[in-house]
Order: structure tokens, then C-alpha cells, then sequence
């Protein structure tokens, strides 16, 4: 995780780093914020990066939080959708608030065809209940929603979710967004886990043989 601190300065010099634990102390993730805290107001999160990896250390979840404290500055929603489309293509699925990404375990993008058939049939659609918050964190609060377990079809997605700012009738303004990339074959890329465990086993027995003063065996 130490990797991603610079990269992640970078996209905001004011982030504040936190290594993101679970409750048995093993470190899963990198939190950076730039929080605003007023005097009797709850915390505000105006930019929130969180990046996790598996247990080989390979990142498999990507994901940035932005809230806008100044009405002067909120974004309007047909310039921040036109953005998105521009990064990432035509998208999957389309509300008003909301564009998904999905691609299936090939890299096939999977397109909907009509309205509703994204629900349920994409291979990367999971219902409410499979989308809270990474289980058994501690210390560290994620302002964005984390997938807990998915489908054997999905290969990718990107999902990105809106805000439309209070008191704006037209809902044409946004005051917050997120934007999460998923890629749930390296969630569990078990030989990827096995190569790291290796490899910190062969260089504990390396250090142990040089500290012996035996010549190790590579």
C-alpha cells in the first residue's frame, strides 16, 4: 500500500493516509481523506480515495467519494455524465443518477438492451444485500459502498453513483459522486496469493540462513 501513497498525492496533495485494518490487525486497504470538521457538525468528507487489495498485495477495488461543501461549486449532472462516457465508453446502464460498467469474465462489456433487464441478468448486478460495507473494518469509515461477494461471470465493472444537491428542483446539479472500479478475479486470485505467500516464506528462510551464516540455496 505503501506504493499508492505517491500516486494518490498526486491527485490531491492535502490527502491525510490511513491504512484501512480488520478487526484481527491485518492490514486490507489505503484510506486517503480530506475531511472538513466544524464545531458541532458531523464530519464532512469532501474526498475520499480508497484503494484494497488481496492478500498477495494486488489491488482489486479502486474507489473515490467527492462532496461539495460550496453551492457555487456543484457540478452539473449532464457535464459530470458526459465526462464519465468519455472515460470509460457507452455505458452498461444508465439512471439518472447512477451509469455501470460491466463487463463479464471474458472482458465482454455486457449492454443493456431495453429498460430493466440490467437488474438481475448483468454478470456483475448484485443485489442490496451483497453491496454493504467490506464486513469487520475497524477504525476506518468508508463513504462509499463495497462488494462483499459477486458472481463467478463478472469479470470488471465500474459503477458510478450521484447526489443531486439540496434544494435543486431541477435536478440538474450534483453535490456529491463516487465512482468505484471492481475487478473481482483478483478479489480471490488465489495463485497470485500462494506466488506472495512463497515468496515471503523463501525470504524468511533466505534472511534466516544468512543470519546463520549459510550460504542460502537459490
Amino acid at each position: 500500500m505503501l506504493a499508492a501513497k505517491p500516486v494518490l498525492q498526486k491527485i490531491n496533495p492535502a490527502y491525510v493516509f490511513e491504512e484501512i485494518k480488520l478487526q484481527d490487525g491485518r492490514v486490507v486497504g489505503l484510506s486517503a481523506v480530506v475531511k472538513i470538521v466544524k464545531q458541532n457538525m458531523p464530519t464532512f468528507y469532501a474526498d475520499q480515495f480508497v484503494v484494497l487489495q488481496n492478500e498477495a498485495g494486488i489491488v482489486w477495488f479502486a474507489g473515490r467519494t467527492q462532496q461539495i461543501a460550496d453551492k457555487e461549486k456543484y457540478v452539473n449532472i449532464k457535464t459530470l455524465r458526459e465526462s464519465l462516457e468519455s472515460k470509460y465508453g457507452k455505458s452498461t446502464y444508465s439512471e439518472n443518477l447512477s451509469m455501470v460498467w460491466d463487463y463479464d469474465a471474458s472482458g465482454k462489456q455486457y449492454m443493456s438492451v431495453k429498460i430493466g433487464d440490467y437488474y438481475g441478468v448483468s454478470p456483475c448486478y448484485t443485489d442490496g444485500n451483497s453491496t454493504d460495507n467490506l464486513g469487520d473494518i475497524t477504525g476506518t469509515n468508508l463513504a462509499m459502498w463495497v462488494p462483499r461477494k459477486f458472481s463467478e461471470k463478472c469479470g470488471f465493472a465500474v459503477h458510478s453513483r450521484m447526489s443531486s444537491a439540496a434544494g435543486d428542483s431541477t435536478m440538474s446539479l450534483v453535490s456529491k459522486y463516487t465512482t468505484t472500479l471492481v475487478n473481482p478475479k483478483l478479489r480471490y486470485d488465489m495463485a497470485a496469493i500462494k506466488a506472495a505467500k512463497d515468496a515471503i516464506e523463501k525470504k524468511k528462510l533466505i534472511d534466516s540462513e544468512a543470519q546463520r551464516g549459510n550460504k542460502p540455496q537459490l
